[in-house]
């Protein structure tokens, strides 16, 4: 009876052990506000719009930058996409996603939530 006591205590222990280290894996991903998400964007871009309300949703931060008004920024854009010079650009944090993809973006910050 005793052995099995103890064994029956072991096994709690060690479940409590594991519950608690599931607890901290958890509490190690980051907040969506802790996320920056750049976008390059114009004024008369309807995925931009799109882009924007859809990012926005996720409650991360969102910096635009309009690439007709910031020519450095266009450059910026055109750089980090790998050449490509339509709108919307979306960095993610150095993930870089062209065009608008909700899924795309959404596994993005999913990532950097989670690194």
């Amino acid at each position: 009876m005793k052995k099995a006591c103890c064994a029956l205590f072991l096994l709690l222990l060690c479940a409590g052990a594991f519950c608690l280290s599931e607890v901290r894996m958890a509490d190690a991903a980051r907040s969506p506000s802790d996320i920056t998400v750049i976008m390059y964007m114009t004024d008369w871009c309807p995925y931009c719009v799109k882009a924007r309300q859809y990012i926005n949703s996720l409650g991360v931060r969102l910096v635009e930058y309009n690439v007709e008004r910031e020519p450095d920024k266009a450059r910026e854009r055109t750089m980090k996409s790998g050449g490509r010079k339509g709108v919307p650009v979306i960095d993610v944090e150095g993930i870089i996603i062209p065009g608008y993809s909700p899924e795309a973006i959404k596994a993005a910050v999913e990532q950097r939530r989670n690194r």
